[in-house]
């Protein structure tokens, strides 16, 4: 509830008081505000394809809570083998899955009763569902259907299929509705984050700014980041600011778009599934591509099945090959420099001098990073300096250290900062709902200590 409301210089802005700020509105805030919701997993007494995880569960009671750090520890024995980002995201996605990898409708043993509430809020700059609210709604989702859903409701599509980005942006709309978390969703920009050191029961300072400067200052206890990671990697050479540089897929369809009357030259930059899909548009579209990337040893979708991605495998062996494919020309192995007045300057490992190519469009696709700066105080502690060249928390190579049992900060214990999703690296949706539990069954647990005090 908002307790009070301040006057500083005209400038008025509310303070509420919440047990629990969470920051970000895309699938691992959206897992997280479920559980806070009451939602809590149980034990349902059904077995589990996997014979070892299922003699595990057989020793719980039927209807017992799966909330709390001794039993994930206990359950989670041996997921390792299962090769998931982390062993409570592998945990559940094997326990809300258990049939998804050999494509049999197995049940779940797991159900989900309801409990008392936490009272939190979710912050987010848009939609429920964060960046999916904001991909090319025609993308086919990397994973199967399946394993795009959150606790609690079903995807619509089959789950033994891929699905589109508008499919998914629809569901995440409806899982707020359906489930009943509108009334916890507040659609903001986050300004500041700050650590309260002397207010009793309040550890986090949250300031927020609605679209019409409207200010709310959140105090909590406890504060989850869930802001994913939306912002794109640039190259840094001059010239990427220009109009004509893009840096997400949405962005160059747009471009694309102008040129109705006769083709363009698209430069693409990076070897990633996105820029995959972005070769593929181009060529959609009968642009002239020209396709730089830093690898030698080509490996874009060497891990997926062709049969179920036919498209990443036929970029990949153009990619390869160079030859055979009018209007397409690959340099691997090379960097770009300058993007200036239409041209880029490629350096490759093949050619003594650099390249200067033309383009109409040039698309940037290296990769995304999270957006913490309101955090400014505090990432440089948050980050896993695993390697010390890399200033900006990334997903896949400089994630936040979290406790792998309760997804709290290593740098921050005991003062209640959580962070879940692709900023601790569980980077597919699938392992996200894991560690929400991990981090809001400690949560519940240390209120629940606190109020028996």
């Amino acid at each position: 509830m908002r307790d009070q409301n301040i006057d500083l210089n005209q400038f008025t802005f509310s303070v509420v008081e919440k047990d629990v700020v969470v920051i970000g509105n895309g699938p691992a805030g959206l897992s997280a505000s479920f559980l806070l919701a009451g939602h809590q997993p149980i034990y349902n007494g059904t077995g589990h394809p996997d014979p070892m995880l299922s003699a595990r569960l057989s020793s719980l009671s039927e209807g017992e809570s799966l909330m709390s750090e001794e039993k994930l520890q206990f359950l989670a024995q041996g997921m390792e083998e299962y090769g998931g980002t982390s062993l409570v995201g592998t945990l559940f996605d094997a326990l809300m899955h258990p049939g998804a990898v050999t494509g049999l409708d197995i049940s779940s043993p797991v159900t989900w009763s309801l409990a008392p509430p936490v009272d939190h809020v979710v912050l987010g700059d848009g939609p429920p569902g964060g960046i999916w609210q904001r991909l090319d709604p025609d993308l086919l989702t990397l994973s199967l259907s399946s394993w795009m859903e959150l606790p609690g409701l079903r995807i619509s599509s089959d789950g033994q299929q891929r699905t589109t980005a508008k499919e998914v942006a629809e569901y995440y709309k409806r899982y707020v509705m359906e489930l009943g978390l509108s009334r916890y969703y507040e659609q903001c920009k986050v300004i500041s984050v700050k650590h309260l050191e002397k207010m009793p029961k309040v550890n986090w300072e949250v300031t927020t700014e609605d679209a019409n400067g409207n200010r709310i200052v959140y105090r909590s206890r406890f504060c989850i980041l869930a802001t994913g990671s939306c912002i794109p990697k640039k190259l840094g050479v001059k010239g990427e600011d220009e109009h004509n540089i893009v840096h997400d897929l949405v962005s160059l369809e747009e471009r694309l778009s102008h040129f109705t009357d006769r083709s363009c030259r698209v430069l693409i930059i990076g070897s990633g599934l996105s820029a995959a899909d972005a070769v593929l548009l181009a060529r959609f579209r009968n642009c002239q591509v020209i396709h730089s990337f830093r690898a030698d040893d080509v490996t874009l979708g060497s891990m997926l099945p062709e049969s179920m991605y036919p498209e990443y495998h036929k970029v990949r062996q153009m990619m390869k090959h160079n030859h055979g494919y009018p209007g397409y020309f690959a340099y691997g192995g090379s960097t770009v420099g300058d993007l200036e007045s239409n041209h880029a300057i490629i350096t490759t490992s093949s050619h003594s001098k650099p390249i200067i190519v033309e383009f109409d469009v040039c698309a940037v696709l290296i990769g995304s990073h999270s957006d913490l700066s309101f955090l400014s105080n505090f990432t440089s502690g948050l980050e896993l300096t695993r390697n010390e060249e890399i200033k900006e928390i990334d997903p896949k190579r400089n994630p936040v250290v979290v406790d792998p049992w309760t997804y709290e900060t290593s740098k921050f214990k005991g003062i209640g900062l959580h962070a879940i999703g692709s900023l601790v690296g569980d980077i597919y949706v699938r392992y996200i709902p894991g560690g929400a539990v991990a981090a809001v069954s400690h949560i519940v647990n240390t209120i629940k200590m606190f109020n028996a005090h």
